[in-house]
């Protein structure tokens, strides 16, 4: 047992690395056990690093502050030296050197702080300040220094990569301070961080020493490991059965100690545990699902996206535009059908439902009539109804033509007002701006928008400017606008579902998930809101939350396939893929003109290997609606799967061609263009998908894999490593820049390749 009166004279030489290798690993044991040691080397390793500084400080010194005399460095060198040949008087000597060093360096300008980290990735416009500084925008490969602040909004992410090697992720609405107590050698060598508010997403390397996040609630420290940590205001959060937990560690790679005054645990990989402000963490429990947005992988491992928010298209943006709107009351298939599904010939399109009370209904409309024509608007689905709702505001007088049977019929209506109007107050040129919108004349919809920004109407022109933006893939501008137009009429529902589906696209589900809770406490009769909820729910773990809004939904008996069809999601979230396709059946049973029910059936029956009911489910859900992009890839897969790799890129190509923007249908592309030999066609699909989805694993993986059978090598390595970059934990990644290294005779790079995965545990 080596005692503190061996170990404090070599406490110097073991930070400034003069020591055996033996030496510094019994010095390092000895100090991570015993309080004094440490503190005696807390107080030295800031001489050492002044001494000593990094690249970044000593080019502010060269700037900013005096040099020191020749004098001044020789003095200073003689009393250091002083102090290693001297022991017992190392603390009298370090004072004085302490003391010149204050001479030396106190200027006008204060000494730059050591760096903590460096920026690797970001999105948005994090911030950073140090303590008594204003906040400040961090940019691409920005240093991060100790004892700073860093913080991230609703629409933000940070990624910093640590001096020790390690990632640090912070999520939307994330605040951490990144501790200056960090050691230089050894076992006690960590970085302390402390979660103020937010999420975030560490990676610690197996051969760096550990590392701690601390929040009010616990601490929890790694070495070697993949975790998640969250931290939440008593109270706030998603609804939970039970108190909510104020600090969550989800443990996905190693091991996690979980601690606080009440106790600790011990979590390891798969688990997830909780921290209460009054009692010890709960024990770990697995996690049985992967709440993760799921895609092709060009390997041939299919993944679904089960809960993905579709993309806001003509029809939709039609729909949620505000203003006031007429109302007829029914609801149609994508396509002219029988009830059953049977395709049928002549123009037009089936009624599903017809509301009771509505025009519609007063005018003789039932479900299974084909609606051909409202006032001047030819009917071939849905989103002409609404069109044509926008046209003609409450109060006109229409004809309305359908087939009932074989019979033409014609009939005067009147509109009424659509729920989707809300309390909104006439205001012709809102109501001329949505019919510029609708009818396809964009920029003069958001001239006339921008003319109301000083009206009773603002909001909801602010609001539908940020429907244009959304549908332009502008995300941030369009959670903007939203968020104005929610400040505008807190009150009104439809403004917060729409700030609700902007974020959750962004990527923060959290905070969407809270917005469609606004939504239904302003409207509870709000199925749309209560659907997402139910969706994103699942997505955030909370189950019990989940299947409360599927009792909700299906106890509407208009909903009850939405909730049918919304229980499936969540079986298939957990992995259960027998439970999800029962759900989807009793869906279809419930609703047989839902697309969406038949969609998933033809998803779930090709991941369970039944390639026939899944082709049959796809081309029914295809008579239906027969631009549907998940049910257009879906039959792409199978019939990549039946080795019909032309038919398979033509309906991957119909689906692109109806619903471009989906990095899903490129990256499907990708793959069934590699499978024919066409690799310039495959590495343009996979550069379509990274420009949709920047932080897609699958894409960038596929690009390289395509660059690499091109003979591109090169490029091929360069993309492997972009990919490490953003996720240092790819093992496909690793192994096949290691394999390409091997087959170019790089034996050195293809063993540093497989070292750098070593460290990460792969």
């Amino acid at each position: 047992m080596l005692t503190c009166k061996w170990v404090r004279p070599k406490l110097l030489a073991f930070l400034l690395g003069e020591l055996p290798a033996w030496q510094l690993r019994a010095v390092a044991a000895h100090a991570g056990r015993c309080p004094g040691c440490v503190r005696d080397l807390d107080s030295l390793r800031y001489t050492v690093a002044a001494l000593t500084p990094p690249e970044a400080t000593r080019a502010y010194l060269a700037q900013r502050l005096p040099a020191p005399t020749r004098e001044q460095v020789a003095r200073l060198r003689a009393l250091l030296s002083a102090a290693r040949q001297r022991p017992a008087r190392v603390v009298r000597s370090l004072a004085v050197a302490c003391v010149l060093l204050g001479a030396l360096f106190l200027a006008p300008a204060r000494l730059a702080p050591a760096q903590a980290g460096t920026v690797v990735w970001l999105s948005g416009h994090p911030e950073c300040r140090l303590s008594g500084e204003p906040w400040r925008h961090l940019t691409s490969e920005a240093a991060v220094p100790r004892g700073a602040t860093l913080r991230t909004g609703e629409t933000d992410v940070l990624e910093v990569q640590l001096g020790d090697g390690s990632r640090l992720r912070l999520d939307f609405g994330s605040q951490v301070y990144m501790d200056t107590r960090t050691a230089a050698r050894g076992a006690i060598a960590r970085a302390d961080l402390r979660l103020e508010r937010g999420r975030v997403w560490l990676l610690v390397t197996p051969d760096q020493t550990g590392l701690r996040v601390r929040t009010e609630t616990a601490t929890a420290e790694a070495v070697g490991t993949v975790f998640e940590v969250a931290s939440h205001a008593r109270g706030e959060g998603v609804p939970a059965r039970g108190p909510v937990p104020e600090a969550a560690v989800t443990v996905l790679g190693g091991e996690v100690r979980v601690s606080n005054p009440h106790g600790s645990v011990i979590a390891g990989a798969g688990t997830t545990t909780a921290a209460y402000p009054n009692r010890a963490p709960d024990p770990p429990q697995r996690i049985t699902y992967l709440s993760v947005v799921r895609t092709q992988s060009p390997w041939g491992r299919t993944q679904f996206e089960v809960w993905t928010i579709p993309a806001l298209e003509g029809d939709d943006m039609v729909r949620r535009l505000a203003g006031r709107r007429g109302w007829l009351g029914v609801e149609t298939a994508g396509a002219s059908v029988t009830l059953s599904g049977d395709a049928l010939p002549g123009p037009g399109v089936t009624v599903r439902r017809v509301a009771p009370h509505s025009p519609a209904a007063g005018a003789g409309v039932v479900p299974g009539d084909r609606l051909v024509q409202v006032g001047d608007t030819p009917v071939a689905g849905q989103g002409d109804v609404w069109r044509a709702e926008l046209r003609y505001l409450p109060g006109t007088s229409v004809d309305l033509v359908f087939l009932h049977g074989q019979r033409r019929a014609h009939a005067e209506v009147v509109l009424g007002t659509s729920p989707l109007s809300g309390e909104m107050p006439a205001e012709p040129r809102l109501e001329a701006a949505n019919r510029d919108l609708a009818e396809g004349r964009t920029a003069q919809a958001q001239r006339g928008y921008a003319a109301l920004m000083d009206t009773e109407v603002a909001a909801a022109a602010r609001h539908n400017l940020g429907v244009i933006a959304e549908a332009a893939g502008l995300l941030p501008q369009a959670e903007a606008y939203y968020r104005q137009a929610v400040e505008g009429e807190p009150g009104n529902a439809r403004f917060h579902f729409s700030l609700a589906l902007g974020l959750a696209r962004l990527g923060n589900v959290r905070r969407g998930a809270r917005e469609l809770e606004a939504a239904l406490a302003r409207d509870p009769e709000y199925p749309e809101a209560r659907f997402q909820l139910g969706r994103l729910l699942g997505a955030l773990d909370d189950f019990d939350g989940a299947r409360l809004q599927v009792e909700h939904l299906q106890a509407d008996p208009r909903r009850r396939a939405q909730g049918l069809c919304l229980a499936g999601e969540l079986a298939h979230l957990r992995a259960d893929l027998h439970g999800a396709a029962a759900w989807y059946r009793r869906a279809q049973a419930a609703d047989p003109l839902s697309p969406e029910a038949l969609t998933c059936l033809g998803t779930v029956s090709y991941e369970l290997g039944d390639l026939g009911a899944a082709r049959i489910w796809c081309q029914r859900a295809l008579v239906l609606e027969p631009d549907s992009a998940l049910a257009l890839n879906c039959l792409g897969l199978i019939r990549c799967a039946d080795g019909r790799y032309p038919e398979a890129i033509a309906s991957f190509l119909r689906a692109e061609e109806k619903h471009p923007g989906y990095a899903m249908t490129y990256c499907n592309l990708g793959l069934a263009y590699s499978a024919e030999g066409e690799l310039e066609k495959a590495e343009e699909a996979y550069r379509q998908a990274i420009k949709a989805a920047p932080e897609g694993l699958y894409p960038r993986l596929g690009l390289a894999l395509a660059l690499e059978r091109n003979g591109e090598f090169g490029a091929a390595k360069t993309e492997y490593q972009e990919l490490l970059t953003r996720d240092p934990t790819c093992r496909d990644a690793y192994s096949r820049l290691a394999s390409l290294h091997r087959k170019l005779g790089e034996l050195a790079f293809a063993r540093a390749v497989e070292g750098s995965a070593r460290r990460y545990g792969l």
